[in-house]
């Protein structure tokens, strides 16, 4: 696929993607073609395609391709949705659209089941407070009570509705329940939780442009 035609299919998707995503085209392992949105991971024409990106998927798989990509591909997280561009010969080509990691393409989650005193318990997400990875498993905290779940935290990020923000490797918030977010001494960002009580979180070094980004500030 020749690169004037690139150029025709990216100033094609701007009548239809939202003006926050990028759209990144690949050929033969390499990008060929970026077109920055409100949402950047900062691709450049020329640059390799990285293991573990939504354009190497397609490339491996010749399909359409949905889901969350951490930041340690780019640097920063991002949702991408990637079609093979082919021909009769077969896939040559892979374009990508890039949206920020809450802009999800599945079904939200309306529930967790958490497990606590042996019993198992359906407890709605807006219910939720955080979720934390610690000691190899999984748990959410409500106002009241904390539960284990066979959830990762990854398979949440890609479920959980929007008002839920990956703010460290090891946790997810509710944004309706931040009461404040201030820097302490040595200015790493903490998020202070309305409940439980004196909760209080730090957002991870990798996850701050992130979540600056998402909260506005």
């Amino acid at each position: 696929m020749k690169s004037s035609m690139l150029s025709l299919v990216t100033s094609l998707l701007k009548d239809w993607i939202p003006s926050e995503a990028s759209v990144a085209i690949a050929e033969q392992s390499r990008y060929t073609e970026y077109l920055a949105g409100q949402y950047d991971i900062n691709i450049q024409p020329g640059q390799p395609v990285p293991q573990g990106s939504v354009s190497n998927l397609v490339f491996q798989y010749k399909r359409h391709i949905g889901r969350n990509v951490d930041n340690s591909v780019f640097g920063r997280p991002y949702y991408g949705i990637g079609y093979p561009l082919e021909t009769e010969e077969g896939c040559v080509g892979a374009l990508t659209v890039i949206l920020p990691p809450n802009k999800r393409a599945v079904t939200n989650l309306e529930f967790v089941t958490g497990y606590r005193e042996h019993v198992w318990q359906p407890i709605p997400v807006e219910e939720i407070a955080y979720f934390e990875s610690s000691q190899k498993k999984t748990w959410f905290t409500t106002a009241s009570h904390q539960y284990s779940t066979a959830f990762t935290l990854q398979s949440l990020e890609d479920r959980l509705p929007p008002r839920f923000l990956r703010i460290h490797r090891s946790y997810i918030i509710n944004i309706g329940y931040i009461e404040k977010i201030y820097r302490d001494v040595s200015s790493r960002l903490l998020i202070k939780l309305k409940e439980p009580a004196g909760c209080i979180l730090p957002v991870g070094q990798s996850y701050v442009r992130n979540t600056r980004w998402v909260l506005g500030f």
